[in-house]
C-alpha cells in the first residue's frame, strides 16, 4: 500500500533495557515534489516527536534533541518515522540513535 499523511515506518528497534541518549534525523535529499511535508521521530504508542518534531522536507536539516534527558525503555520497542504531512516522493533522511544497552543491569 501507498503510506499517506499520518502513517508511521519503524526505523530503529530497542530492545528492553534500551536507554536512548539521543536520538534524531538529518534531510540530506531535499523534496523536490511534495514540498510541503514533515517529519516527526518518536514512538507511535508514546510521543510521536519526542526526538524531532515537524522536521521540514524540504530543506537540507537536522533534528535532534534529548541530549539532556535520556529515555529508558523497559520494554522493546521501537523508534518511529511519522509523515505528519505531504509524502514525499524523492526525500532522503538518514535516522540515528544513540542508545546504551543496560539490559545486563536494568530492573524494571
Amino acid at each position: 500500500t501507498a503510506l499517506v499523511a499520518g502513517d508511521s515506518m519503524e526505523v530503529i528497534k530497542l530492545p528492553a533495557g534500551s536507554v536512548v541518549l539521543s536520538a534524531g534525523c538529518q534531510v540530506t535529499t531535499v523534496e523536490a515534489t511534495n514540498t510541503t511535508g514533515t517529519f516527526s521521530l518518536g514512538t507511535t504508542g508514546g510521543t510521536t516527536n519526542l526526538y524531532t518534531n515537524a522536521l521540514a522536507n524540504n530543506a537540507l536539516a537536522f533534528g535532534i534533541t534529548n541530549l539532556a534527558n535520556p529515555v529508558v525503555y523497559g520494554t522493546a520497542d521501537t523508534i518511529d518515522i511519522l509523515l505528519n504531512t505531504a509524502v514525499p516522493t524523492n526525500c532522503v533522511v538518514n535516522v540515528f540513535a544513540i542508545v546504551a544497552d543496560v539490559r545486563a543491569n536494568y530492573v524494571a
